[in-house]
């Protein structure tokens, strides 16, 4: 039995924020998660996004089969986006 599903849930709908481009397992361990909640726009806690200019891509997908893949077709499991703009809630 392994537990490597619970520290990389395979929800599509859960992201994980990183600053540069192509998602490391360090990147990881920062815990900066964001849930996609229209095609445009996720949401995050508000003391994660503090640090505006950290967070330049979001990450979606099976993460731990992108890390265990063996093949040529790895991005299939995943999809990274451009962070646009973040907005934080003023209350």
């Amino acid at each position: 039995f392994s537990y490597e599903w619970l520290r990389y849930p395979i929800f599509p709908w859960i992201g994980w924020l990183h600053t540069n481009r192509n998602i490391t397992i360090a990147d990881l361990n920062n815990d900066a998660i964001a849930t996609l909640i229209h095609t445009r726009f996720a949401l995050s806690a508000a003391v994660i996004m503090e640090n505006r200019q950290q967070w330049r891509f979001l990450t979606f997908g099976v993460l731990g089969s992108y890390y265990s893949c063996k093949s040529y077709e790895c991005n299939r499991f995943i999809e990274e986006v451009e962070v646009r703009k973040i907005s934080i809630h003023p209350n």
